[in-house]
């Protein structure tokens, strides 16, 4: 008699999902190596709606797929719980899994305690390439885009990027991790990520330089480590954000009356008292509305009432009747200082409304002038000395629209580049209104487009640009 063949069944999530494909094409290679029978059981997911599908009105007819396999017409389930639950809770899992027959059950690419998995090595590849980061590049500013801490791998990958970081005595700081949901639509997360530690990374990642972190006085008292960046000993950036901003804070309890900006001020002192003699300092993200009372006072300026009691925050402002600007310490009178600031004209100076006012008090106090962050930048990195060397620049950005032009980074880098009469190109993700006042500028345009696999996109128009590049040199 025939030996009855193997009957497997495989619940995965989507058939357009590229992993789950993937998983599909590996389970038909495995079936015929062992001459049984595949049976494949596409669904939806089990937990809260992600990018590819914002609502659950339907959920209970994509998942009725989920409920067929039974010991009639199948020996063993294989369920690719890595994805179809990558974004349930434990509760919403167990569920999941007390749903199916009395039969074996293995789970793929997630452990699930009491039952067999077949899981990924989540530490070995990703302590490697932080390794390398931190120990081939010297990086120490590393973001990291974590899964939903309700997946297993997130947490494992998590943690791993976490205890290396505390081997090389490199602070984990919340501001630099953003959580995904292994969508597109971990894309604004990212982006999210790249805002909240400002100008310093990028200056960072163009200039050589050291890295200091001190302790200062958070927008609500407690201390915080903050960083500031030091560039051949005499000249230190800052940014506001880090000492004084809105990623510091809890978003359910801002009160900005009661917020200081103290601690940009303890930044700007210890860049001095280690030798600093010329100061740039990122407005933006503010968390505090104080006009820079705050950060005033930590450069040795008092704010007196009638009474000659010392106001700090902003909800006594409009107290102050008098200024003693007599224990300014010397270190700063000595010093030259630089605002880089993009918020518009909401004064008679440029910048003066910046950072909750902060643009105003450093004018008064350091007699600071205002530069966009963008020029400040390439000038700290002799933008126009590098590029004279060049035959060509490239620049861009996600959405290249009328704004680009407006004091951003790419409409800046064209025109610098243009005043040093070098040739120009953009790659960009989309293009928006007014994007034409940016093409312009530049000799050469590529835009991604609208493809689904944005990574295939981008190397795809990477690809067109470099050939336009050299089409064009060899002209």
């Amino acid at each position: 008699m025939k030996e009855k063949r193997l009957n497997i069944g495989l619940l995965i999530d989507d058939f357009d999902h590229y992993f789950s494909s993937q998983a599909c094409k590996g389970a038909e290679l495995a079936a015929k190596a062992l001459d049984a029978n595949l049976f494949i059981f596409p669904g939806h997911y089990v937990g809260k709606p992600d990018s590819m599908y914002f609502d659950k009105e339907f959920e209970y007819q994509y998942n009725t797929l989920f409920a067929l396999p039974s010991i009639r017409n199948v020996d063993i389930i294989y369920v690719v719980l890595g994805t179809i639950c990558s974004r349930a809770d434990i509760e919403m899992q167990k569920e999941f899994i007390n749903s199916f027959p009395d039969i074996p059950v293995v789970c793929l690419f997630s452990n699930y305690e009491g039952l067999p998995s077949v899981t990924f090595d989540n530490k070995t590849g990703l302590e490697r390439a932080v390794e390398h980061l931190i120990e081939k590049h010297g990086a120490r500013e590393i973001g990291f885009v974590s899964g939903p801490l309700t997946n297993r791998d997130a947490r494992e990958r998590l943690e791993v990027f976490t205890n290396v970081l505390k081997k090389h005595d490199i602070p984990v700081e919340k501001s630099k991790i953003a959580y995904g949901d292994f969508t597109e639509n971990s894309t604004e997360e990212v982006n999210k990520l790249i805002e909240k530690n400002g100008t310093l990374d990028a200056i960072e990642n163009i200039l050589r330089g050291r890295t200091r972190e001190v302790q200062v006085t958070a927008p609500y008292g407690e201390k915080i480590p903050a960083r500031y960046y030091v560039i051949d000993g005499q000249n230190a950036v800052i940014e506001s954000a880090l000492a004084s901003g809105l990623a510091l804070c809890d978003a359910d309890a801002l009160d900005p009356l009661h917020a200081t900006s103290r601690g940009t001020g303890e930044l700007i002192m210890r860049a001095l008292r280690e030798g600093a003699q010329e100061v740039c300092i990122g407005l933006g993200g503010s968390a505090t509305n104080d006009c820079g009372i705050g950060a005033a006072s930590a450069l040795g300026v008092r704010f007196l009432d009638e009474e000659g009691n010392e106001i700090d925050t902003a909800d006594r402002m409009a107290e102050v009747a008098r200024i003693d600007a007599s224990g300014v310490d010397p270190l700063v009178r000595n010093a030259g200082f630089t605002l880089m600031c993009d918020v518009k004209r909401v004064s008679a100076f440029h910048g003066a409304g910046a950072a909750g006012g902060m643009g105003a008090m450093f004018m008064a106090l350091l007699y600071a002038r205002v530069r966009s962050g963008a020029e400040a930048v390439l000038d700290l990195a002799s933008f126009d000395k590098v590029c004279k060397n060049a035959s060509f620049v490239v620049t861009g950005e996600g959405r290249v629209d009328s704004t680009s032009v407006s004091g951003k980074a790419l409409g800046t880098v064209l025109d610098r580049a243009r005043a040093c009469g070098v040739r120009t190109a953009i790659i960009a993700g989309s293009r928006g209104d007014g994007a034409e006042l940016a093409e312009a500028k530049a000799d050469i345009v590529r835009y991604c487009g609208e493809e689904a696999d944005r990574v295939e996109a981008l190397k795809k128009s990477a690809r067109m640009l470099a050939r336009d590049i050299g089409a064009d040199l060899n002209k």
